[in-house]
C-alpha cells in the first residue's frame, strides 16, 4: 500500500528523461501520514527498496523497447545523425 501510495515520487534523469528512484523524504512523509510505527519502518523501508528495484528494471525495458520503436519510426536519414 506504501509504494501505491508513493508513485507520483519519482525522481528523473536523462534525456529523454527516465525514473531513477523514489524521493524517500517523500516516502518516510508517506509513512508518516499514515502513522505507521516507527519500529515497522526499517522492515517496510527495505521492502519499499526491493518493489522499487524491480519496478526500475520493468521501467528499464520499456523504456528501451519505447526507445528502439523510435528509432525504428525515424527515417534512416535521421537516425545517422
Amino acid at each position: 500500500m506504501v509504494f501505491q501510495r508513493c508513485q507520483t515520487q519519482w525522481t528523473y534523469a536523462g534525456d529523454p528523461p527516465a525514473q531513477t528512484g523514489l524521493r524517500m523524504e517523500a516516502v518516510t512523509a508517506c509513512l508518516d501520514a499514515l502513522g505507521v510505527p516507527a519500529e515497522r519502518r526499517p522492515d517496510l523501508l527495505g521492502r519499499i527498496q526491493i518493489i522499487e528495484m524491480k519496478a526500475l528494471e520493468v521501467l528499464g525495458r520499456i523504456r528501451m523497447a519505447d526507445l528502439a520503436r523510435i528509432r525504428r519510426q525515424q527515417p534512416q536519414s535521421a537516425r545517422s545523425r
